[in-house]
């Protein structure tokens, strides 16, 4: 918890002193929402629809070259299926998490703007919801099923490499974000064995 405070502090703080600026007198630069589905997956896993919520700062924001820096919420699910004699296990996670990218993005063009974007992202996992069906099959050949649900809260983090590309599409006075990314993560500190927090995202914004 003290890591994920000393995190979120340090990235405020940096939020606030760049917009002392003239030239960036915002806060924030872009808001955007997110829908996310599982990248690379064990053998026995399915991936699930996710969404995100967020901000992003952008620095050097006059040059083709910026530096962008994001505080995001995103909603990952995986799901896995487990097999035996006389025994089927399905389990669903819904993970929590808090997401802070920090990268590059190059602009080409000038009404329309195509970007690309490279760079570092951790996952801070705030909750894990797992629900676990088993079913079972006795010696009669009836079936017996039993649910539990479990909550784990601050049950790890990852670090990873995020890559993309993007259009900025002029609307009135603002711009309209059409982008699509993948993170992969290259550490994942989570006590929950065979959990992958890769994945794809389709965002949509709108720049101030």
């Amino acid at each position: 918890m003290k890591h994920l405070f000393t995190t979120l502090l340090c990235l405020l703080a940096l939020f606030w002193a760049y917009s002392q600026e003239k030239e960036q007198p915002y806060l924030v630069d872009e808001y955007n929402i997110s829908l996310n589905r599982a990248g690379f997956k064990p053998l026995n896993s399915n991936d699930g629809l996710g969404f995100g919520i967020g901000i992003t700062r952008l620095l050097r924001q006059q040059k083709k070259l910026n530096v962008s820096i994001g505080f995001e919420y995103n909603l990952t699910r995986r799901y896995y299926e487990y097999t035996s004699f006389k025994k089927e296990q399905y389990i669903k996670h819904n993970l929590n998490n808090i997401t802070i990218p920090i990268g590059l993005r190059y602009n080409l063009g000038q009404k329309i703007i195509f970007f690309m974007e490279f760079g570092l992202f951790t996952d801070i996992v705030f909750r894990i919801k797992t629900k676990v069906l088993t079913i079972t099959q006795n010696i009669d050949e009836t079936t017996k099923k039993t649910e539990g649900i479990y909550i784990h809260s601050l049950p790890g983090h990852s670090f990873g490499l995020t890559n993309g590309i993007g259009l900025k599409i002029p609307i009135n006075n603002r711009q309209l974000i059409i982008k699509t990314d993948y993170r992969f993560e290259f550490y994942f500190g989570y006590y929950l064995e065979n959990m992958f927090n890769n994945y794809y995202r389709i965002v949509f914004g709108l720049s101030i």
